[in-house]
């Protein structure tokens, strides 16, 4: 949205200082949104059905919008020329794409463990960047905004800051399996035979116990294992610290008589 000065002067939505009446709207939706926060806390550990339509029906809303805007400011760009709105409009676009990378990661929405090399916990920390990062890039367009009248990009700046913005989002998307493996959990993946008798499982549960990991999920087939009578396939997914968590895991497994190998 524009409005035009009679000497030909654009004034943007987006750089027009809020008023006493915008104030107070801000004011409001944050007091209601406290009240529902508040209104819902004691229902915070009440399990709601499963309805695996919502999160692609909500995220796609979100990009959808988060898109639209970060395509209206780079547009505003070409006659602002302001870094701060450069800096909020990378924001939007980080958002969106942090948003598309959040539904591929989900487990159990594209894939049985997310894409994108997803581990148990991708999808926590994707949503604690998305939604830290966000609020970052807000504080800094505010911190800009109070410079802008001497500090404004060159003629060529909005593509730069197009380019910029979308650079910076492919490499977050490009090494996100590295991040979250730097700060989330490593996941492993074994399998092994085991003989099919009482207490099998609970042996190989208490080695992994014993090397203080977490299973996500077990697996054992003794149908159509395709092995000799007598043996059972047991496969697991693990989540440990990281690769020298995996080694003592499958050091208990050796030591508790069960060999393995990864998948």
């Amino acid at each position: 949205m524009t409005l035009a000065f009679p000497d030909g002067r654009r004034v943007f939505l987006s750089t027009l200082p809020a008023g006493r009446r915008e104030r107070r709207l801000a004011l409001a939706v944050v007091l209601v949104s406290l009240g529902v926060f508040l209104t819902a806390v004691p229902f915070a550990k009440v399990p709601l059905g499963q309805s695996w339509t919502f999160i692609p029906i909500y995220q796609s809303a979100l990009v959808i919008n988060d898109l639209i805007t970060a395509i209206l400011l780079f547009g505003q760009l070409n006659f602002v020329r302001s870094r701060a709105l450069a800096v909020l409009a990378c924001g939007y676009l980080f958002t969106a794409f942090m948003a598309v990378a959040h539904a591929l990661t989900f487990p159990g929405l594209f894939a049985p463990t997310g894409l994108l090399g997803a581990g148990p916990q991708s999808t926590a920390w994707l949503y604690m960047f998305w939604h830290g990062g966000f609020p970052f890039l807000v504080i800094a367009y505010a911190l800009l905004k109070s410079r802008e009248s001497r500090e404004t990009i060159g003629p060529g700046g909005p593509g730069v800051a197009v380019l910029v913005g979308v650079l910076i989002v492919v490499l977050v998307l490009i090494r996100q399996p590295l991040v979250l493996g730097v700060v989330g959990a490593a996941v492993v993946d074994l399998r092994m035979r085991a003989p099919d008798v009482a207490g099998t499982l609970h042996g190989i549960t208490g080695a992994v116990a014993a090397a203080r990991a977490n299973i996500v999920s077990i697996e054992h087939d003794r149908a159509f294992s395709g092995l000799e009578l007598g043996q059972t396939r047991v496969e697991l997914v693990i989540e440990t610290n990281g690769t020298g968590h995996i080694a003592a895991v499958e050091a208990e497994l050796t030591k508790a008589g069960f060999e393995q190998r990864r998948a």
